[in-house]
């Protein structure tokens, strides 16, 4: 029964992540209809460094997380970012 509890926990956080990604991803400035997984933040989406740094910084407020400097290059899709969130989602709210 403990088990499935956390299994559940763990499922709702990662929603939580996945919709607050999109929607941070989409106050920088992109439409939704745009923005999938596979997406590529550069040659998809056109992000440029102050677009991944005005994302990153919203996730670090909105997750209660440091990125590392180093990590933050290598979020180049969608899907990459939301698993370094699920990676790190130990300290994500």
């Amino acid at each position: 029964m403990e088990i499935m509890i956390n299994n559940l926990k763990q499922i709702s956080r990662m929603k939580i992540i996945d919709k607050n990604v999109y929607r941070i991803i989409r106050k920088v400035g992109y439409k939704r209809g745009y923005i999938t997984e596979s997406a590529s933040l550069k040659d998809d989406l056109g992000f440029d460094r102050i677009d991944i740094l005005q994302m990153t910084n919203m996730l670090e407020y909105k997750f209660k997380l440091i990125i590392d400097e180093q990590d933050v290059f290598k979020l180049c899709t969608v899907k990459s970012v939301i698993e370094y969130l699920n990676q790190n989602n130990e300290r994500a709210n």
